[in-house]
């Protein structure tokens, strides 16, 4: 709990957040209520077909966690009472705050048992037939020889998932030609999508790569393709146009928010027309959306893909997803075409198929709440990214020079992401040319948390972005193919929370 009070009250614009909060929520809650209902159904209709005891036991634990929601359901509608009077007390806030924050952190815990319980009964290898007892668990009926009778090839439980997310998240024309693959996590995506067009032999020409694309994607280009990668400067539009004209590359690959140093973001509806106004042969486009997820719609923003370009999104489902939770790994990978349309196969064998454990401690897609989630993100981005902008212009700064953050004016593409609903949920510092080493970085990164525990701030220092406390890290330090660099990911903090870490932070640099 925060104890000191930043010196301008926010106090109503707190409140209005809190508010969100508790109704975030209760839509987490009501995801496990869902999943746990769901499993005590389909395993009371088992009896006949699993051994009692271990239907007994899982029956038990599903009832006491629904127990536990339901209580847990009357605490916030309590707590929601309180905060939705007129005059709430900044002590009220305070606490409401920490509650929730407490109740979070249980909740977490309790996707971890439910995703458990609802694979409980199923097995990797499901039988399709039995004489006594049933190894299909709650998939008895489903499962067919040599078609879905291993898990990790493919499953149920992702392609619930599967449909739900494209359904939920995905804008483009033409849906019905589309679809939308888990995998075990971001980078699982990423290698499979890669994979797939190599083993179908489309990536025959170079391969064209941004500059600030994650760097462990970016090594594994470079190993894979050698001489014909070409590294470019995503802020260069007809740079980019002009090396595809005369290179012809069979692949392109770009972060539509760069999670490096430069946090580098192309003007992608320009870029993929200038792209396909002068490509003469099939190019495949991966676009790494993770930094920007369903606030960047890449189709929608297109409106209509180049006849030649054909497009591939992942991200990974670790960071907005999760709803702060950071609970399994997972990541996804979608496209309507050409694009997609072998990756299934390959998924499977590749084994990057997600288990089935992580589908079930997943929350379930919700368009409207991971909006409203994700728009806090990038308000408390831009505070912090701001505030420490102005110090740092201001002179006051004895270690940064610059804060790079997509949303401020100083951004090197501003003049496109400023039409952009988000900006990301991370900012980089950019140190004075003599402070730029390890040393450095890891005793700011010190210094901040040390600063936060004596003012009672909660801030962490770890990788990561999306979830929902502040987090600062020396990111990259051991990679090869990008500087590293000192990130923070805002949190989901209310307004008065995200001004004390601001104030914060602004004393150490």
């Amino acid at each position: 709990m925060i104890d000191a009070m930043p010196t301008v009250s926010f106090k109503d614009e707190s409140r209005y957040d809190l508010i969100d909060d508790c109704n975030e929520f209760r839509w987490l809650i009501e995801c496990a209520q869902k999943r746990i209902r769901r499993f005590l159904k389909l395993s009371k209709n088992e009896k006949a077909s699993i051994p009692p005891s271990a239907i007994e036991q899982t029956q038990e634990i599903g009832i006491c966690l629904l127990k536990n929601l339901d209580r847990r359901s009357s605490d916030l509608e309590a707590l929601q009472k309180r905060l939705a009077r007129k005059t709430v007390a900044d002590s009220e806030l305070r606490n409401a705050s920490a509650t929730l924050i407490d109740w979070r952190s249980w909740l977490r815990s309790i996707y971890g048992i439910a995703g458990s319980l609802c694979v409980s009964l199923d097995w990797q290898s499901p039988s399709f037939d039995f004489s006594v007892w049933s190894q299909a668990g709650l998939q008895r009926g489903k499962i067919e020889a040599t078609l879905s009778d291993y898990k990790r090839d493919h499953h149920f439980d992702a392609q619930d998932y599967e449909k739900k997310f494209f359904r939920e998240y995905v804008d483009a024309p033409f849906k019905v030609f589309g679809s939308a693959y888990a995998c075990a996590s971001g980078m699982a995506a990423f290698t499979t999508a890669v994979q797939s067009l190599v083993g179908e032999g489309k990536v025959t020409g170079s391969v064209l790569a941004g500059a600030s694309v994650y760097f462990e994607n970016k090594e594994l280009l470079a190993k894979w393709f050698g001489d014909r990668l070409i590294e470019t400067d995503e802020f260069d539009t007809e740079g980019i146009r002009a090396i595809c004209e005369k290179q012809q590359p069979s692949l392109i690959v770009l972060d539509t928010i760069g999670n490096t140093a430069s946090v580098a973001s192309s003007d992608l509806e320009k870029l993929i027309a200038s792209i396909g106004s002068v490509i003469r042969s099939e190019t495949y486009l991966i676009l790494d959306n993770t930094s920007a997820s369903i606030c960047f719609q890449p189709l929608a923003r297109m409106r209509t893909m180049p006849r030649k370009v054909h497009l591939i999104v992942i991200e990974s489902l670790n960071k907005f997803h999760q709803f702060g939770f950071d609970r399994a790994t997972g990541g996804i990978a979608w496209g309507v075409g050409a694009g997609i349309s072998r990756f299934f196969s390959y998924r499977m064998h590749l084994g990057t198929n997600i288990p089935d454990f992580s589908v079930h401690s997943l929350p379930l897609p919700n368009r409207a709440l991971l909006e409203k989630r994700l728009l806090r993100h990038g308000r408390n981005a831009f505070i912090l990214a701001s505030q420490l902008e102005d110090h740092v212009r201001s002179g006051e700064s004895r270690f940064v020079e610059q804060i790079v953050y997509p949303g401020l004016s100083t951004y090197p593409g501003y003049a496109w992401m400023r039409r952009r609903t988000f900006h990301g949920a991370f900012l980089a510092l950019r140190f004075k040319e003599k402070f730029r080493t390890g040393k450095i970085y890891r005793d700011f990164v010190s210094r901040v948390i040390r600063r936060a525990r004596r003012e009672k701030i909660p801030l962490i220092g770890g990788t990561s972005f999306g979830l929902s406390p502040t987090r600062v890290y020396l990111t990259a330090l051991h990679a090869s193919a990008t500087e590293p660099f000192v990130r923070i990911s805002a949190g989901t903090e209310t307004r008065s929370e995200i001004q004390c870490i601001a104030d914060c932070i602004k004393k150490e640099l």
